[in-house]
């Protein structure tokens, strides 16, 4: 194994990419080299997303092309990630040059896979839980992701997410503090939680809860920047929201998905909060912070949707001015409660309302960007973006920013002043305090 060349494609959310960074992390400690290409590769390990039927029909196309690569060489092939957990019995039956089949809470075996005989060659055991250490971004070095709760209990209709990753356990809150401590020795600034619902964090084990969890992260010399995804509205506390106002290092931004603003189709879709319950929780934060930007997901087109359910969420979308949405169109997926229920919307129908969604959110997005000019933020510097011939950084309140000024550097926290808006992604100037 020692010297072998290791390449990493991720596809998916905030974990996946977390999770690529620590398999990483822990293949070069075995010895292993990243390779600059996956032709230039002894191993491939393909992170694979399973949340919508597109991106499985995205990755199966990439598995076809890998398989023609192994056809020249010894390459070793392994597909980890959701969609190797739920198709753990069928992978190797359509690609048969995948050599490993590797589930989401088999991680850590891997450096001890890349040896296992091939007669052995499915490892998607879901029974113990895996601690993941905390990793460093691939693309910003000053950036630290910290699982603090992995798995998902809430079983949501449409989603697949509980099966592929299996039910919520809660890292241990010492475990973490220590380990950030750690991330802070090498140089990490930012700290990013992750979470299917790092709100719950706690409430399975009697740990600290998620809040007390953020007051202890705040506290850490080091820490400069703390940031977290996801929340879920049904575990939203108002000790969650003293804390994201009053703690000076937690960015003033949440993710909240809504999903529909229809009582009876949110109780379809099984997410156990109805809308006045939701809109209670933006009024509150907006009580506490009013120029906090709240971002959402929203999903069109579930079975039973009416105009009038439509119209409850178009309307919501309206009243609630979210900075950010990201908007989808339901689609069945195998295996979950409402892969069964009867769809009474066509394509085209779907499509017709999901348009007008985006329509009115991409209005208000620039309407809520727009307040921020002529404003002061703090600015984490991301990178230097050559496409707009400056530098891309995230402000405090989670917003895209572009500043003009070379002699920032990537980490770097700095002051800013935001002069203008170019689409979605504010402009500004770095000004010296």
């Amino acid at each position: 194994m020692q010297g072998l060349k290791f390449y990493i494609e991720t596809y998916g959310c905030q974990m996946n990419i977390s999770d690529s960074a620590y398999l990483k992390d822990i293949l070069i400690n075995k010895g292993l080299r990243e390779s600059d290409s996956l032709e230039n590769a002894d191993i491939i390990f393909v992170n694979t997303c399973s949340v919508r039927r597109s991106a499985e029909e995205r990755l199966e196309g990439r598995l076809a092309y890998y398989s023609q690569i192994k056809k020249n060489n010894n390459l070793k092939i392994f597909v980890i990630g959701c969609y190797a957990q739920k198709e753990k019995d069928n992978i190797k039956k359509r690609f048969p040059a995948v050599d490993f089949v590797v589930g989401t809470r088999n991680i850590t075996k891997i450096s001890k896979i890349i040896n296992a005989p091939l007669n052995e060659y499915i490892f998607t055991d879901m029974e113990t839980p895996e601690y993941i250490e905390p990793s460093i971004d691939p693309f910003n070095k000053y950036r630290g992701f910290v699982s603090i709760i992995r798995g998902c209990s809430n079983f949501c209709s449409y989603c697949i997410v509980p099966y592929t990753r299996g039910p919520e356990y809660s890292l241990n809150s010492k475990k973490i503090i220590d380990d950030i401590k750690k991330l802070v020795d090498k140089g990490i600034k930012e700290v990013f939680l992750l979470g299917q619902n790092v709100n719950s964090y706690g409430l399975d084990t009697g740990d600290i809860k998620f809040y007390q969890l953020l007051e202890k992260i705040n506290n850490i010399d080091g820490v400069k920047r703390i940031r977290f995804l996801t929340s879920h509205p049904k575990d939203f506390s108002n000790e969650l929201i003293e804390a994201i106002a009053s703690l000076d290092k937690v960015v003033k931004q949440v993710h909240l998905p809504l999903q529909s603003a229809s009582d009876k189709v949110l109780s379809m879709m099984n997410r156990k909060y109805n809308y006045k319950h939701y809109f209670s929780i933006v009024e509150n934060l907006r009580k506490r912070l009013p120029m906090i930007s709240i971002t959402t997901d929203i999903l069109v087109g579930f079975p039973g949707e009416d105009e009038k359910d439509f119209l409850e969420t178009y309307d919501a979308v309206k009243e609630i001015e979210f900075d950010k949405a990201f908007m989808f169109m339901y689609s069945p997926r195998e295996g979950t409660a409402s892969y069964n229920l009867e769809e009474t919307l066509s394509i085209d129908e779907k499509k017709e309302r999901l348009k007008k969604i985006i329509e009115i959110q991409n209005k208000i997005t620039v309407e809520k960007l727009k307040r921020f000019i002529g404003t002061f933020s703090s600015v984490f510097i991301e990178n230097i973006n050559k496409k707009n011939n400056g530098v891309f950084g995230i402000t405090d309140y989670g917003l895209n920013i572009i500043l003009k000024d070379f002699n920032l550097q990537q980490g770097q926290i700095t002051n800013v002043k935001i002069e203008s808006l170019s689409g979605h992604t504010l402009i500004g100037k770095d000004i010296k305090l």
